[in-house]
């Protein structure tokens, strides 16, 4: 699986697909869970999630409450780099403008 380029869009699908079962057991384990990046849950894409080089925990959470919150920083992270590439100077500073249009190209 590739890397999300659209985030928003990705994180509204799985707010909409709902946790399932086992998701939801994970979910409600006081105990939490963790897994070791490139293994279990964590094999798509690339990147640090996706090598064996750090530990993830999860534990005890409201999943839906928690998806919904991503989708929302999102949206505020786009609002607050839309404002930077703004005022960015497109012909003095125009590697650093195409760098932010690139992020807020993936989070559509």
């Amino acid at each position: 699986m590739a890397n999300s380029t659209t985030i928003v869009t990705d994180l509204t699908s799985v707010a909409t697909n709902g946790p399932s079962t086992a998701t939801q057991a994970n979910a409600n384990n006081a105990n939490g869970l963790s897994t070791v990046g490139g293994s279990n849950g964590l094999t798509g894409g690339s990147g640090a999630y996706a090598s064996a080089s750090t530990t993830f925990y999860g534990g005890e959470m409201d999943y839906l409450g928690m998806v919904q919150l991503a989708i929302l920083k999102a949206k505020e992270l786009a609002i607050l780099l839309t404002k930077i590439a703004v005022n960015t100077d497109q012909a003095s500073d125009s590697t650093n403008q195409a760098l932010i249009i690139k992020v807020l190209n993936d989070l559509q």
